[in-house]
């Protein structure tokens, strides 16, 4: 009995066998229900690719052909040859469906919408198979319509189940969604899509004009760049996306289909580096990241060339690859300017990652490695999205940098012009600032025939105060005489430091009179302001003073010079006394 068990199972194993078999040749239909809007048809979507051409409707609903579809189990179907017919078949459940609800208000969605062509093949109650068609052969799009995916209307078929074939020529390897949608739901999935297209293309085209605003503002390279940039993405998504085919079919040749779009993205690459150097100061800041660019922008350069002369299987991984390679720089680069002190370089890392994350959950989704979704089929466009925003803000960041610099420089300039025309001893003008400003003043004089006067006055025996009681008294002596100077002064005049123990004082709209009486009070009160040296000792400091009062047609060089001498024929008289140039 034993040995007799196993034959006595032989026939089940092989029955169950053959009949899984046969389960998996035949998908189970689909029940529609008025609980959802929108159903997928993995696991219910038989697949076959007809490598020979050979296939006709009449063939395929054959009962021996069921054998031949294979399950779909996955969300997307990514064609193995683009050029070859794609055989799908699903069957429908109405029965579940309350009475209200028709069965004419489905359609089937295929979410790329650069399919070549597609025939759904619809078996009326005659038996016979009527044709409907889409796909970029013979479909025109509409705004806000079904054809913002591509949707096709399944009518009414007799009985509570109804079988449809669908025959596609895709064009290109992309992967798209095959679904069971309301006509409801696509016509608000495809509002939704249009609204998230405009939101992003309003994005992209008010940071344009900003950006644009500001280069002819200031005229910086890094902002042209950018805005070539984006325009350049504009017009890669405008194709991806269907709006040129939608909007403008005549635009619709070989540029704006999914294979030439990458020369756009391969532009867009060129000028994003550029504007990385630009702005980035990547030559001065980070030497060895500016090389890494102008490394990816020659590969960008190559990849754009590629387009024309190598097969788009070869294009598409190239340009993955060199995506990728693209964003690790771009992050290299700007956390080493970041490092190095360029605040705004962090806001461009932040961006280069948003992009790169959504860049590459694309890529992958494209490439059939993850599940399709729309957000990964949209990942590319959301990066780039966040990443227009923050390029812009950085840029602004930047502006904003070189404004505070050039403040700070312009601020750091009229200090140095300050001190260059200040004593450092005793905070008053110098040489240098008397001599500009006396021409100044001579030339209005001459003009205005305005009254204008100059003293020299200098300290008595001050060599000798400094020998005897030091330099450092001989400094504190210097710095009294220059606050008497201040304190005896109207708001118009102004006193210098000429050198050593020499001052000189300009005296505007004053004649020899008023002069003499100004010089007077700068003589009296230093004799009557005695300093202090130590606690016990007090010296009194006098001064001779030489005045002179501008004459017509007079030089500054040759006023001071009239008040010199009378300054020095006062010491040779006694010092501590003023005299006016005759």
């Amino acid at each position: 009995m034993a040995a007799r068990f196993p034959l006595t199972l032989f026939p089940g194993l092989t029955a169950l066998l053959l009949f899984s078999a046969c389960a998996a040749w035949a998908q189970s239909p689909l029940v529609l229900s008025k609980a959802m809007d929108t159903y997928t048809l993995t696991g219910h979507l038989g697949v076959f690719q007809d490598m020979n051409g050979t296939a006709r409707i009449n063939t395929v609903t054959l009962p021996e052909f069921d054998s031949r579809f294979n399950t779909l189990d996955r969300r997307a179907f990514q064609p193995s040859d683009p050029l070859i017919s794609t055989w799908f078949k699903f069957t429908l459940d109405f029965s579940k469906l309350p009475r209200r609800v028709k069965k004419d208000q489905y359609m089937v969605r295929f979410s790329w919408p650069f399919i070549h062509m597609i025939e759904l093949y619809i078996q009326a109650e005659n038996g016979q198979w009527q044709r409907k068609r889409s796909g970029i052969m013979y479909t025109d799009k509409h705004p806000y319509g079904p054809e913002k995916f591509i949707a096709m209307d399944l009518g009414m078929p007799p009985g509570s189940q109804a079988t449809y074939y669908v025959r596609m020529v895709a064009g290109d390897r992309m992967p798209t969604t095959v679904e069971i949608c309301s006509k409801g739901a696509v016509f608000t999935q495809a509002r939704w899509k249009s609204l998230l297209e405009g939101i992003f293309y309003g994005i992209l085209i008010a940071m344009t004009f900003y950006n644009l605003m500001m280069w002819f503002s200031l005229r910086q390279q890094a902002f042209i760049w950018y805005v070539l940039s984006m325009i350049l993405l504009g017009v890669y998504f405008s194709g991806f996306n269907g709006l040129t085919y939608q909007f403008a079919p005549a635009l619709m040749g070989p540029w704006f289909y999914p294979p030439r779009l990458l020369l756009f993205l391969s532009l867009s690459g060129v000028t994003m580096i550029l504007f990385a150097r630009s702005f980035l100061y990547t030559r001065t800041i980070a030497p060895l990241a500016d090389k890494l660019l102008l490394v990816c922008m020659g590969l960008w350069i190559l990849g754009a060339l590629l387009i024309f002369t190598a097969r788009l299987e070869t294009t598409l991984i190239y340009s993955t690859l060199l995506g990728l390679l693209f964003s690790f720089v771009m992050a290299y680069t700007s956390l080493v300017c970041w490092l190095r002190g360029f605040k705004p370089a962090l806001m461009v890392l932040v961006a280069v990652m948003f992009s790169s994350v959504g860049g590459v959950v694309f890529s992958l989704t494209m490439s059939g490695l993850l599940p399709y979704t729309a957000t990964g089929f949209y990942g590319l466009q959301i990066g780039t999205a966040i990443e227009m925003v923050m390029f812009s803000l950085a840029l602004a960041q930047g502006v904003r940098m070189l404004k505070k610099e050039k403040e700070q420089f312009r601020s750091g300039q009229e200090k140095y012009m300050t001190l260059s025309m200040e004593d450092p001893l005793t905070g008053l003008y110098n040489q240098r600032w008397l001599f500009d400003t006396l021409k100044k003043r001579v030339d209005h004089a001459q003009r205005s025939s305005d009254l204008l006067s100059v003293a020299m006055v200098d300290v008595d025996h001050f060599k000798h105060f400094n020998d005897t009681y030091g330099h450092p008294a001989g400094d504190r002596a210097l710095k009294t005489v220059a606050r008497i100077l201040e304190s005896c002064l109207r708001k118009d005049d102004a006193a210098c430091r000429y050198g050593g123990e020499e001052f000189t004082l300009v005296l505007t709209g004053v004649d020899a009179d008023g002069a003499f009486e100004v010089a007077e009070r700068v003589r009296t009160t230093l004799e009557q302001t005695p300093l202090k040296i130590g606690k016990r000792t007090s010296v009194t400091i006098t001064a001779s003073i030489g005045v002179a009062v501008h004459e017509k047609g007079e030089s500054p060089e040759n006023l001071i010079k009239r008040a010199d001498e009378a300054l020095y024929t006062a010491k040779t008289k006694g010092r501590n006394q003023t005299l006016i140039a005759s």
